[in-house]
């Protein structure tokens, strides 16, 4: 980040965002960032390197979403200056500092579901340089890279664990990605009212909620080359936390810049099967949620 750049403090802060069972850990960020997007119009492999990274900018977006549904208190003064600048300014976004390399992906890792797309995916890459074969990304003292599995194309459905990805590493998903997308928007819309009905909220609220919290992410398919990662707000219907994990690395957009923003203090957790927890599909979670006993034990057993 430039030496001009105006820079806010964040305290440590650790939630857990929607999601029933909370078997992985919470979305955490604590660091300095700065107050709105610059940069805009420039190459992403350009400005990558001084931009948030997607798990910690998912850990943000959680925090809005939880503040908007009435679960925390008001987000004030300078935080909230730069979060709704991020999450509430329709028509723009940033790069986040990752890449996506869709040729490296390891085959042999289990899915979630039979559309995942396996990648090979880096945390804060120092760049990603143009060669005579394609690109290079390169790797520096604090960049993670590992095998995962990104999504199909589509919107964010609500799980027993929420909506994304909450640590680094995964093999199943890497931090701030969904764990699951359907085609429909409005199916996704539905089931996070599912959810929160069966909370208590009040329909309506239900329903605006959701409107807020399911946005579009974008994958390639598997062997198309390398990504830079973006975050945006386009429109209402793509929303808020609108990722594309597709945009190749020269691309440049007026609309798309840089948020700058020190390295989370990502909180270090045991993997749940490390801490006794049996990790269950979607789809065992709906025939539990069609039990409803069934579910009330499983809760309760975490709970103890």
């Amino acid at each position: 980040m430039t030496d001009t750049t105006s820079l806010i403090t964040v305290p440590r802060f650790e939630l857990y965002g929607l999601g029933d069972l909370h078997r992985i850990a919470p979305h955490a960020y604590e660091g300095e960032m700065a107050k709105k997007i610059d940069n805009y119009g420039e190459r992403l492999c350009d400005i990558h390197a001084d931009s948030i990274e997607l798990g910690d900018e998912c850990a943000l977006f959680n925090l809005f979403l939880l503040s908007e549904l009435g679960e925390i208190g008001p987000i004030e003064g300078e935080l909230r200056e730069a979060i709704y600048g991020l999450f509430d300014n329709i028509g723009y976004g940033n790069v986040t500092n990752n890449a996506c390399d869709y040729d490296k992906g390891d085959p042999n890792l289990e899915k979630t579901k039979d559309s995942d797309i396996p990648v090979l995916w880096t945390v804060r890459p120092t760049k990603i340089m143009k060669t005579g074969s394609g690109w290079n990304i390169e790797l520096g003292e604090e960049s993670e890279q590992f095998p995962s599995c990104l999504p199909a194309s589509g919107y964010t459905e609500m799980t027993c664990d929420g909506l994304h990805m909450p640590v680094s590493g995964s093999s199943s998903r890497p931090r701030g990605v969904p764990f699951s997308t359907v085609n429909d928007r409005n199916a996704a819309e539905k089931s996070v009212v599912r959810y929160l009905t069966s909370k208590g909220v009040e329909t309506e609220k239900a329903e605006n909620f959701a409107k807020i919290a399911v946005s579009y992410f974008g994958s390639r398919e598997s062997r198309k080359g390398t990504a830079s990662v973006c975050r945006w707000y386009s429109n209402d219907d793509s929303g808020r936390f609108d990722v594309g994990a597709y945009y190749g690395p020269d691309v440049r957009s007026p609309c798309i810049g840089s948020f700058p923003a020190s390295r989370s203090a990502e909180r270090s957790e045991a993997s749940p099967e490390g801490r006794g927890i049996k990790v269950i599909s979607v789809e065992e979670y709906r025939a539990l949620q069609a039990d409803a006993e069934k579910l009330a034990a499983v809760r309760s057993a975490l709970k103890g």
